[in-house]
């Protein structure tokens, strides 16, 4: 049989892990996770008062008849539009890319948007901040979700 100039090439596939670098599998450190946490509190209450005052521009009384639910219902939005973007769109906040770190699949590849809903959603959960500070650093938006968040560079 003679040699085909046009034939595709012939090469072995092996079973590459769903990301490169040996750094980008370590789960973050509860540090860095608490670092996050600070600094996407920080984007979240900066985002709700720019909202706030968009809002209030446009109409200076629809705060105050606003109901203590509905203020909840209101900073919430802003939350869940905060992560949700953030995580479905990029795998990461301002808080994460600050401290480099980033949310993964449990399989080590981009979140999908259920899974970043479902993160998103479980930060309503009261205290649940604070579930990531156990022997592990995986939080419970972390499990239900079938996330992860790793470091994407040394300590």
């Amino acid at each position: 049989m003679e040699h085909n100039p046009y034939a595709p090439p012939q090469a072995e596939v092996s079973d590459a892990p769903a990301v490169s670098d040996a750094n980008e599998r370590e789960p973050a450190s509860r540090r860095r996770r608490l670092g996050n946490a600070l600094i996407d509190t920080l984007c979240y209450y900066a985002l709700t008062a720019v909202a706030a005052m968009a809002i209030a521009t446009i109409d200076a009384s629809f705060f105050e008849n606003l109901s203590k639910a509905g203020q909840y219902i209101f900073g919430s939005s802003i939350m869940v539009l905060y992560y949700l973007l953030s995580e479905a769109l990029f795998g990461r906040t301002l808080g994460k890319l600050l401290t480099r770190t980033r949310v993964v699949s449990e399989s080590g590849g981009p979140p999908d948007f259920r899974q970043a809903l479902t993160r998103t959603l479980l930060r309503l959960v009261p205290f649940e901040l604070f579930t990531f500070l156990s022997k592990k650093p995986v939080g419970l938006h972390d499990r239900w979700s079938g996330t992860r968040v790793i470091s994407t560079r040394s300590k």
